[in-house]
C-alpha cells in the first residue's frame, strides 16, 4: 500500500475480527475498525467515514456483513476486499439443509447476497491453500486476486505457553490419569462426523491403556447426540465430553497430545493454540489440517481413514515421553516462526496493497451457488 500510506483501511467485521485488527495494528498500518452489529449506527459511522477516505474496505465475513461492505466501498469510491476463514459454500449448504419454510428463505437470501457482494470484489485472502483453491473454484477469477495469509495465533498462547500444568483434580482426572485431548466445535457434520468416523480406534486406544482419560471439548448443534453416542459405547465412562470451556491452556498444557480430526477446517485455530503450548498434535489429511503440521516433526498426519495408522502415532506418543517433548518444542516453535501478530501483519498489509494496486472497476466472476 506504498501509494496509500496515509489512507487507512477500514475493517467491518465481528469479535472474530481482532486476528486482522491486530495484526495490521502491529505493523503500523493504518485502519479504522468497525465491529458490524447490523444495527443503524452503522449509517452514521458510514457519514463519518466519508470524511477519512480509507483506501479500502475489508470484510472479515459474508452475508449481510459482506453486503454492507461492498456498499460502503461504493459510496466511498474505494476497493472492497473480503477476508474469508472458512468454506461460505459448505457451511451455508449444511445450514439450509436443515431448514424449512421462512428460516430457509431467510437464511438463502442473506447466502446469496453475500455472494453477490463477494464477486464483486476487488480481492479474496484466504487463511489457508486450501480455502484458496475452494474459492478459486466457487469464484473463478485470476490468480491474483486471491491471496492466502493465515490467521495468527492468540498472543496469549505464545506468552503462557509454556505455563506449569493445571492440577488433575481441576481437570475432574485422577492423579494416576492421562489424557488425550480434542478441542472443536461440532457445529457442522463434517466436523461431528469426522470424530465418529475415527472414534473406534480412540476407543481401542483407550482398551490398551486403561490409565487414559480421552476429553473432548467444543459446544455446538450436534454436540448432544455426539454426546450421548460416545458415552454409549466401549469405554464410555473414560470419553469425558465437557461441552464449551473457556480455560482451554490447562487442557492443552494437561493433554499428551492434541487429536483434531475433521473434514471442513480451512485453519483451525486450536491447532495453532495447542501447539503454541507446546504439544504435539495428530491431524487427519483433509482440507486445511495438513498445512499446520510437519508429518513427524510437530505432530502426525494421518492419511485417509488409516485407523492403524492413527493407533500407532498414539502408541508412539504415549510411550514415549522424549518423543512428546520434541515434537512439542518442535511445534511451538513452528507457531513463533509462522503465526505470530506481526508477522501476519506484515503478510496481511502486503496482500492488501498488491490486491489494492491491480484494483479496476470490473470486479470478479459470478460465484458458483
Amino acid at each position: 500500500m506504498s501509494d496509500r500510506p496515509d489512507r487507512p483501511v477500514l475493517v467491518l467485521g465481528g469479535p472474530r475480527s481482532e486476528k486482522v485488527r491486530q495484526p495490521l495494528a502491529a505493523v503500523g498500518s493504518p485502519l479504522l475498525f468497525y465491529r458490524w452489529n447490523g444495527g443503524t449506527g452503522f449509517l452514521a459511522t458510514v457519514a463519518a467515514l466519508l470524511r477519512r477516505r480509507p483506501s479500502a474496505v475489508l470484510v472479515d465475513g459474508s452475508g449481510y456483513q459482506a453486503l454492507a461492505g461492498w456498499l460502503v466501498s461504493r459510496v466511498l469510491r474505494c476497493g472492497f476486499i473480503v477476508r474469508l476463514r472458512g468454506d461460505i459454500w459448505t457451511e451455508s449448504g449444511d445450514a439450509l439443509r436443515r431448514l424449512r419454510g421462512f428460516e430457509y428463505l431467510a437464511k438463502r437470501v442473506k447466502f446469496e447476497l453475500g455472494c453477490y457482494a463477494i464477486r464483486r470484489a476487488a480481492g479474496i485472502i484466504t487463511v489457508s491453500h486450501y480455502l484458496k483453491d475452494v474459492v478459486a473454484r466457487a469464484c473463478p477469477q485470476p490468480p491474483e486476486r486471491i491471496a492466502h495469509v493465515p490467521t495468527p495465533v492468540d498472543p496469549r498462547y505464545v506468552t503462557n505457553g509454556a505455563a506449569p500444568d493445571a492440577p488433575p483434580a481441576a481437570l475432574g482426572l485422577e492423579p494416576d490419569q492421562r489424557m488425550i485431548l480434542t478441542v472443536t466445535t461440532f457445529d457442522h457434520l463434517q466436523k461431528a462426523g469426522a470424530l465418529e468416523i475415527y472414534l473406534p480406534y480412540v476407543r481401542e486406544f483407550l482398551r490398551r491403556h486403561d490409565d487414559v482419560v480421552y476429553v473432548v471439548a467444543g459446544g455446538g448443534l450436534h454436540l448432544e447426540a455426539l454426546r450421548q453416542r460416545m458415552a454409549a459405547g466401549p469405554h464410555g465412562d473414560r470419553i469425558r465430553v465437557l461441552g464449551f470451556v473457556r480455560d482451554v491452556q490447562s487442557l492443552y498444557r494437561r493433554a499428551l497430545f492434541l487429536l483434531h480430526l475433521s473434514f471442513l477446517d480451512a485453519l483451525p485455530s486450536v491447532v495453532q493454540e495447542a501447539k503454541a503450548c507446546g504439544l504435539p498434535v495428530i491431524v487427519n489429511d483433509a482440507a486445511g489440517l495438513p498445512e499446520l503440521v510437519t508429518h513427524g516433526r510437530d505432530g502426525y498426519i494421518v492419511r485417509g481413514r488409516d485407523g492403524a495408522a492413527l493407533i500407532a502415532h498414539m502408541e508412539s506418543l504415549y510411550a514415549d515421553p522424549e518423543l512428546r517433548r520434541d515434537l512439542g518444542r518442535n511445534a511451538r516453535q513452528d507457531v513463533l516462526d509462522r503465526f505470530q501478530v506481526s508477522t501476519i501483519g506484515a503478510a496481511l498489509r502486503d496482500a492488501i496493497g498488491a490486491i489494492l494496486d491491480g484494483h479496476d472497476t470490473q470486479g470478479v466472476k459470478p460465484c458458483r451457488t
